[in-house]
């Protein structure tokens, strides 16, 4: 092997902020569009060279900014060097009527939630009452034994 630095898969997964699982996922789109990744010798697992992990975080970044509809066409499009230069969009951020739209909604889940408690307590009620109620029915009824059918 040459000079580069190479991270286990877990070091790997650890840079990506994902899963080992989803780094061997991931690993067969990057193989299919920048070749086979080297391994190691005594465990047979796969080495993930720095600029692998770099590809793989930049083209999250794509996709996560919605520049792109999955890694793979965000890896084929850093791999045809595709100018990517334009800054991936950040959240501007929020305004105080911003906070003040989202709090009069909060509270208009919370004032549902309670309805639907209370409405749900009512509903319990009533079953109850349902289920004395045909207790008692049925024990009113008379029974006849079981071996008297007429």
């Amino acid at each position: 092997m040459d000079n580069q630095t190479y991270l286990t898969p877990k070091e790997a997964a650890r840079q990506l902020d994902i899963s080992p699982s989803g780094l061997r996922r991931l690993s067969g789109v990057y193989c299919e569009i920048h070749g086979d990744l080297p391994r190691d010798p005594n465990t047979d697992a796969r080495l993930w060279p720095e600029v692998a992990v770099e590809r793989l975080k930049q083209a999250r970044g794509l996709v996560e900014a919605n520049r792109f509809s999955s890694i793979k066409e965000a890896l084929e499009a850093i791999e045809k060097g595709i100018d990517l230069s334009t800054e991936i969009a950040t959240p501007q951020a929020h305004t105080p009527a911003d906070y003040e739209i989202l709090e009069k909604k909060i509270d208009q889940l919370l004032e549902l939630v309670t309805f639907q408690n209370k409405r749900i307590n009512e509903l319990d009620e009533t079953v109850r009452q349902l289920n004395k109620k045909l207790e008692l029915e049925t024990l009113s009824i008379p029974q006849r034994p079981w071996w008297k059918f007429w």
